[in-house]
This record gives structure tokens, C-alpha cells and sequence, in this order.
């Protein structure tokens, strides 16, 4: 796990002439992931059983790839590259990016040649980004309604943003994101200057939350 500078750590079973605690250094601790929360754990439990394994069903590959630490989600693409070829693309939701770099990609196709089936070409990919910046004439246009919409339009991009698999998958309805700023808590009124229309892409590609601009309504 992560920590930050001056947190003072302590050890779980001391040892003799050893000091128990100690305080985290400038800097802090990174590189780690953090503790998997009690509704994470039951999503990938409660996926575990609706989708037992099968010797290399797509959603074996899905499941495999979430067991690595810090992945969130993963999508899975038969025939990506061509026949009896399989993309595996995937992301991390609480890193500070959640496009994995590429020793995050290692470790996920590490994980999964250990286990696929002999006969298989899987590939490992982080997904393209593709920040959507919006302009959004909002009323009230106070902070606290501001970052309500943000929170709201974070919250949609991690429930429908998907990677593209080049018949519309990773398409964003505009309607839903409308929606997600008239659900933000305060909002009376506003009008989405840009995007002005769905947010479509190309294969490989997948949405995320750019930067907002408002302006008074």
C-alpha cells in the first residue's frame, strides 16, 4: 500500500532489538496499491461465482486479469489482432491514473500466460486515453455545485466508459452525460456547450473525464 510522508508505521508481530515503529520519509511510500474494500472483494467474489472458470472462456481472461492487484476492470476481445488471437485490455480505477503503465501491463499478461490455455495468443494492452473536456454553462455556478457535477460525471465514466472494440463499445451517450450533471446535487439548471454530440472512438480507445470549464448560466 501507499503512505504518506511522516506516517508512522508500525510492525504487526515485533522483533527483539528491533524498534516497532518507524516514521515514513519525504517522499512517502508509492508504487503500492490500496487495500481492496469489503464491496470490491464481494464484486470479484460474486463474479467468481456467476462466471466459473473454463479452460479459456472470455470471461476466464476477465477474471484472471482482475485478480492482479489493483486492477478494477478489464474487457476482453476475441480475434483482436486476427484469428485465435485474444486483446486483453484493462484498468486501474484507484490509481492516481487509471491507464496501467507498462510494468502494470507485464504483470497482467505474466499472470495470465501462467495460466491460459497453451494454444492461446493473448496480448496485454492499456488502454489509449481519450480525455473529454467539457464546457458546461451550470446554475448556480458555485464551487460546491461544481464539484458535485464532477463527482456525478466521474462517477459515469467509471460506470459506462468502456474500452472500443471497433463496433461501438466504448461509445458515451451524450444524453447519459447530461443526465449524470442534472443528477449533481444543487443543480437547477444547465446547458452542455461541448460535447456537443456521443463520444465516439476508435478501437483501443477509451473515454475519460477531461477538464471541466463552467460558466454562469
Amino acid at each position: 500500500t501507499n503512505a504518506d510522508a511522516n506516517v508512522t508505521l508500525s510492525l504487526v508481530s515485533p522483533i527483539a532489538g528491533v524498534d516497532s515503529s518507524a516514521t515514513v520519509a519525504t517522499g512517502g511510500l508509492t508504487g503500492g496499491a490500496d487495500q481492496e474494500t469489503d464491496d470490491a472483494l464481494r464484486d470479484r467474489l460474486r463474479a467468481r461465482v456467476q462466471n466459473p472458470p473454463h479452460g479459456g472462456a472470455r470471461k476466464d481472461y476477465e477474471a484472471w486479469a482482475l485478480e492482479v492487484e489493483g486492477v478494477t476492470r478489464a474487457w476482453v476481445f476475441p480475434h483482436w489482432t486476427g484469428a485465435g488471437t485474444v486483446g486483453v485490455f484493462f484498468v486501474r480505477d484507484d490509481d492516481a491514473s487509471i491507464i496501467p503503465d507498462a510494468a502494470e501491463v507485464q504483470a497482467v499478461q505474466d499472470h495470465i500466460d501462467a495460466l491460459r490455455p497453451v494454444t492461446a495468443a493473448v496480448t496485454c494492452y492499456a488502454p489509449t486515453a481519450v480525455p473529454i473536456d467539457m464546457t458546461i454553462q451550470l446554475s448556480p455556478n458555485t464551487t460546491a455545485v461544481q464539484s458535485a457535477v464532477q463527482a456525478e460525471l466521474q462517477d459515469l465514466f467509471r460506470r459506462e466508459a468502456n474500452v472500443e472494440d471497433g463496433n461501438g463499445s466504448g461509445t458515451l451517450l451524450i444524453s447519459h452525460i447530461r443526465e449524470a450533471i442534472s443528477r449533481a446535487e444543487g443543480e437547477v439548471d444547465h446547458v452542455l456547450v461541448t460535447p456537443s454530440a456521443d463520444i465516439t472512438l476508435s478501437p483501443g480507445e477509451m473515454a475519460i473525464l477531461g477538464n471541466l470549464t463552467f460558466q454562469a448560466l
